[in-house]
């Protein structure tokens, strides 16, 4: 993402780096929100490395901000698959409690029954994504959330396996075109 100042206010402005692609640009008074999740994940605010509370917490904030938007249900389920409803609602609400203790607590967006991210934050992801449609990246990704596992969270693990064979075939589809 590219950013520029604004030089009749304080604050940075940065690109919208989930979504479709836009020239939004968003405000962000506070730090930065960095997730680099190709390779080993990592979280930073304002340049400083957060400690995610738990790995379903980071698995949260991963599927938030590859996939957009997510319905509360969706959540419960991805993150406890097969448990209770009750149950693996109250285990959500338990993590956003978590993270609201965390730097992260600025960059969720909750209302009654859907959570996001705010906009504005940099995402390695979708800056691989914009660089291999612009012809700039020779070589493959680093694989999506790399040694990371979630027992007990089955769609979580079939999600994840999506995401990694999708950006595996954008590589190989942008690679079969370069040398067409």
């Amino acid at each position: 993402s590219t950013a520029s100042s604004d030089p009749g206010q304080a604050g940075t402005w940065r690109q919208r780096a989930w979504g479709p692609p836009s020239a939004i640009l968003v405000r962000q008074m506070d730090g930065l929100l960095e997730l680099a999740l190709l390779g080993r994940p990592r979280v930073a605010v304002g340049g400083t490395p957060v400690a995610v509370p738990t790995r379903k917490s980071l698995a949260l904030v991963a599927f938030l901000a590859i996939a957009g938007p997510a319905a509360r249900s969706t959540l419960a389920e991805l993150l406890w698959s097969g448990q209770p409803v009750d149950a693996s609602r109250r285990n959500l609400r338990q993590e956003l409690h978590r993270l609201q203790k965390t730097a992260l607590s600025n960059w969720i967006v909750v209302d009654a029954e859907t959570l996001a991210l705010r906009e504005g934050f940099v995402l390695d992801v979708a800056s691989w994504r914009d660089e291999l449609a612009g012809g700039a990246i020779r070589s493959p990704p680093s694989m999506l959330l790399d040694g990371f596992d979630l027992p007990g969270a089955e769609a979580f693990a079939d999600w994840l396996r999506v995401e990694r064979q999708r950006l595996q075939g954008l590589w190989r589809q942008a690679a079969q075109q370069t040398a067409a």
